[in-house]
């Protein structure tokens, strides 16, 4: 055998015996339900998941790391040391202004201080690689939602955060090349029993009951939250009273009665770009979805004609403790018949009050 043949064989055998860890590979994390079909998990019609399908994922530096959504969830990594960027902020340069009700009445909140989705974490930040030095975001899916795909080139545990849903975080773990991690097979089975134990959770929070007077916005414990009102449908005397309460950390929800058409467009526009002259458009949070209809802290009576078609909202409630925004609210009922309501932010959700 000649000499050229015997180096070809060595070298095929050092190929072989290279590692398959050492080439790049990219690992894939579900943001939102493992499998789902318009944002809800299999069993129950309004369940979905605030949360990630691998807590951690282990990969090798020099690989990487892309993110599917389902549903509306960023990736966000904070310089190292630094929590999540708040997701609505208030703007000092601008106010409330020229917002009327259906009687051409100025809405109370006309003054106050704009609302505004934050850039860090509503648009796209940084760059292709993760090293924790920088910023490095999804953005929120505004449209159709694309994958988000990082590298990592430095080895460390890096944590990431929806900034939608507070408490929504997880992290990715880097080591060396050539040491053992679970292999993508092993991840998917992961994913997979959490996404069962989601499922299980889902049903049960699905069956709750609110005490007696009470409609609840959501019923969240952990990632496994219901977007539903519990319940659907109450009755009250006229001149009796209903608590609204939102007690979710993750999600918000408003109570928004009116009519069906006005509703539903405020819904869809509950985010308004504004222009600016220096770079991306202000997301601007629509007011009449974040305030309470009626000055705080008490809300009027309500007979179904307020603002001249019958809009009457509590404005955001949510559960967490962090948060400005009150997690209940209390409403009189004063006329009878059946009162519809939504909340703005998920307007798939309904609910009724039957009044009389």
């Amino acid at each position: 055998m000649t000499s050229t043949p015997r180096l070809a064989l060595v070298a095929l055998a050092a190929a072989l015996a290279v590692p398959a860890s050492a080439a790049a590979a990219t690992k894939t994390v579900i943001a939102g339900p493992l499998k789902a079909s318009k944002g809800v998990i299999g069993g129950s019609a309004t369940g979905d998941i605030d949360g990630y399908s691998l807590s951690t994922v282990t990969v090798h530096t020099g690989d990487s790391v892309r993110w599917k959504f389902n549903g509306f969830h960023s990736v966000t990594f904070p310089k190292k040391g630094s929590g999540a960027p708040a997701f609505v902020i208030p703007d000092a340069s601008a106010k409330y202004s020229g917002v009327n009700d259906a009687a051409g009445s100025p809405f109370w909140f006309n003054g106050q201080t704009q609302l505004d989705l934050n850039p860090l974490g509503a648009l796209p930040q940084g760059g292709k690689t993760e090293n924790g030095r920088k910023l490095n975001g999804s953005g929120v899916p505004l449209g159709k939602a694309k994958p988000y795909t990082l590298k990592f080139k430095k080895a460390g545990t890096f944590t990431y955060f929806c900034v939608v849903h507070p408490g929504m975080k997880a992290k990715v773990k880097v080591v060396p090349k050539g040491k053992r991690i679970p292999s993508a097979s092993q991840d998917r089975k992961t994913a997979a029993k959490r996404f069962a134990a989601e499922v299980k959770a889902a049903k049960k929070q699905a069956t709750f009951t609110p005490p007696a007077g009470t409609v609840q916005g959501g019923n969240d414990k952990g990632s496994v939250v219901q977007l539903r009102f519990f319940p659907q449908s109450i009755h009250v005397p006229v001149g009796g009273s209903l608590t609204l309460q939102v007690k979710s950390l993750p999600e918000i929800h408003t109570f928004a009665f009116g009519p069906a058409a006005y509703l539903q467009n405020l819904a869809s526009a509950f985010v308004t770009p504004a222009p600016s002259p220096t770079g991306p458009p202000t997301l601007v949070f629509n007011g009449q979805v974040a305030f309470p209809s009626d000055p705080p802290p008490t809300l009027p009576p309500y007979d179904g004609t307020a603002h001249g078609n019958g809009f009457f909202s509590t404005g955001i409630l949510d559960g967490d403790p962090n948060s400005p925004q009150p997690s209940s609210a209390k409403v009189t009922f004063t006329k009878a018949g059946t009162y519809s309501f939504i909340c703005l932010i998920h307007p798939f959700m309904h609910g009724q009050v039957v009044v009389g």
